[in-house]
């Protein structure tokens, strides 16, 4: 007799575990790696090469270590994973474990991780020839004034279409070989500097864009003049990036616009330029970044999404590495 009530209460309390694991799945709460399997990245930070290259100060690479997983972890929430944490792993490494039932696909996570996040807003450089119209007709004023185009020439390279093209393919093969041996790329003349393109297909000089450094900083825009990066459509129904201009910025980036109608305005993301949109008027208080086109809508929304994560998160001074990409299996349920 007492072991058929053993029994049976061995059966109950079975029954009422099993009821009350269905009922903490049903509330969310998720199993583990061990239990569901998923997959875990794992990143490294090159502190050397980041001091090297100046994005970083000797001595500061705890604080930049600590700063750069705490910007992680807010765009891996930002992304729809906020149930996903970064783990610091010894005093350069992190990583993030995935959930096997996860819909965002591991190659998006790590493009979301390693976007250093830098934006540039700048004018496009060409001989003065190649500038097209204003909306209205006109030529730009700033191509009325002999004093102010902004190809001017450089020391050795006259202002003509001529002595621009041997300025570009000059200026890209020096930044080629900075990029190569890891050393900073210290333009020619400090009025332009040149960037490669985000879409390109090889690495000739074509792939690569002559932006406009503007002599007074506080025309040197980038990431810190916007707030509230969105999602939206564009007129022609594409995927874009929309934000605000924080009030602060508004009345310079105004004067700026203003003196630019016309001009192509480069927009510079990860170091690489994206696109160049003709300043059509005055901008004061919003700009929109428009992204490559002739691209599956999803693959461009799918950028849209990370640009404006990254961009609401802020820009990281190390560019994370990808170490390594281990898909675990469910191996306590498969023994269970």
């Amino acid at each position: 007799m007492e072991q058929i009530n053993l029994k049976s209460r061995w059966i109950i309390t079975g029954l009422v575990t099993l009821v009350l694991l269905a009922s903490l799945l049903a509330q969310g709460i998720r199993l583990g790696q061990d239990l569901e399997g998923g997959t875990t990245l794992r990143f490294s930070l090159d502190l050397e090469l980041a001091e090297k290259t100046g994005r970083i100060e000797q001595g500061n690479r705890e604080k930049v270590v600590n700063e750069t997983i705490k910007v992680i972890d807010q765009r891996i929430n930002k992304y729809g994973l906020a149930e996903t944490t970064v783990l610091p792993i010894g005093d350069r490494k992190f990583e993030i474990s995935l959930p096997a039932d996860s819909e965002i696909d591991t190659d998006s996570i790590v493009d979301l991780v390693t976007a250093l996040g830098d934006l540039k807003f700048r004018v496009t450089v060409k001989p003065k020839s190649e500038y097209g119209m204003t909306k209205d007709g006109d030529t730009p004023p700033r191509l009325l004034q002999p004093g102010d185009y902004p190809w001017a020439g450089a020391e050795g390279f006259p202002s003509t279409p001529q002595g621009f093209d041997d300025f570009k393919k000059a200026e890209v093969e020096k930044f080629k070989v900075a990029r190569d041996s890891d050393t900073p790329y210290i333009p020619t003349d400090p009025r332009y500097f040149v960037v490669p393109k985000q879409e390109r297909d090889n690495d000739g000089v074509e792939d690569y864009v002559v932006l406009e450094e503007p002599a007074e900083k506080i025309y040197q825009f980038d990431g810190r003049i916007l707030k509230n990066p969105v999602v939206s459509q564009g007129e022609a129904g594409q995927p874009v990036v929309l934000y605000n201009v924080k009030t602060d910025f508004q009345k310079v980036f105004g004067d700026w616009t203003e003196r630019n109608v016309g001009l192509p305005m480069a927009i510079v993301l990860n170091e690489e330029y994206y696109s160049d949109p003709v300043i059509q008027s005055k901008l004061t208080d919003n700009v929109q970044i428009t992204l490559g086109s002739g691209r599956p809508y999803s693959e461009v929304m799918k950028e849209a999404e990370q640009i404006a994560t990254v961009l609401q998160t802020g820009s990281l001074k190390v560019r994370p590495q990808l170490e390594s990409r281990n898909k675990i299996g469910a191996r306590l349920a498969g023994e269970s």
